[in-house]
């Protein structure tokens, strides 16, 4: 009968092991055993092992039966009582687990062997179709929440990092000349303009100041540009803002000194002379 728990891969002559859990040893061992023997094996150490010792030379074990929930942390505790995530004394290429990560030595082997290696055409046209294949596809709601769980808690892969120049240069001239669509324009506008993400946004935002150095980007950015007409709930919304508020002497002082020596906008000139004249008329 088929148990679930951990087993191991052993050398009989050099004591190295591979630790492995499964919820069917049996069938596990028997998949491990026929891709060795076809020289097809995930695990490059332990196949090169194989072929220059020979089947006769391993046997497998199963070191303990234990429970789906448990399997993860005793196939943990297995790898770490044998070491066998050390070459010298096993064939693991990492921790335990199903969150285990490959050791350092680990990922610069991989790195190397990977190192000049191009995709052939026909496996590019392999992955462009499974790409079709997958165009539209959605995950379910429980396995949004599964997803959502995972992460919880967790910072994201890019916080602390920062792209060089070479990079940003790279992903500038990428971008340069794309247009949305403007369906993808509509999606993200529904996406980024919900009350929740304002609310996200106005909170990280608080507080801080906008560099010198980024208002003059901001300012190359936008001169010429056209600003879209303001929507009656738009203006609704500022007009209330503004209503009753008033400005400190600080404030009226750099707005005073920002507007000498600058001409007045012609619909600037016309509200002037509009209160202008209203206010003679009020006797004012």
């Amino acid at each position: 009968m088929n148990k679930s728990g951990i087993y191991c891969i052993r050398n009989i002559l050099t004591d190295k092991r591979y630790v492995g859990q499964s919820i069917e040893i049996e069938v596990r061992l028997s998949a491990h055993s026929s891709s060795l023997r076809k020289g097809s094996h995930y695990n490059s150490h332990l196949q090169r092992s194989w072929n220059k010792y020979g089947e006769d030379c391993f046997e497998a074990v199963i070191l303990e039966n234990a429970p789906r929930e448990m399997l993860d942390f005793k196939e943990d505790y297995w790898i770490t009582h044998f070491n066998s995530i050390n070459p010298k004394y096993g064939y693991n290429r990492k921790t335990g687990g199903a969150n285990g990560s490959p050791t350092a030595e680990a990922r610069k082997r991989a790195s190397i062997s990977l190192m000049g290696h191009s995709v052939s055409e026909e496996t590019r046209i392999k992955i462009g179709r499974n790409s079709e294949r997958r165009k539209g596809w959605k995950h379910t709601e429980e396995a949004k929440r599964k997803i959502s769980e995972a992460h919880k808690g967790k910072p994201t892969w890019i916080k602390g990092k920062h792209h060089s120049d070479e990079t940003r240069a790279k992903l500038s001239r990428a971008k340069m000349g794309v247009k949305l669509t403007l369906e993808h324009r509509v999606l993200l506008l529904k996406i980024h303009n919900t009350p929740e993400v304002r609310e996200r946004h106005r909170i990280a935002a608080t507080g801080k100041k906008v560099s010198d150095d980024t208002k003059k980007k901001l300012s190359i950015i936008n001169k010429g540009k056209k600003k879209p007409p303001r929507s009656p709930e738009h203006c609704a919304k500022i007009s209330a803002w503004r209503t009753g508020r008033k400005f400190s002497t600080e404030v009226r002082a750099k707005m005073s000194s920002d507007r000498m020596g600058k001409p007045w906008s012609e619909s600037r000139r016309i509200k002037f002379e509009a209160k202008k004249a209203l206010l003679m008329r009020a006797g004012m």
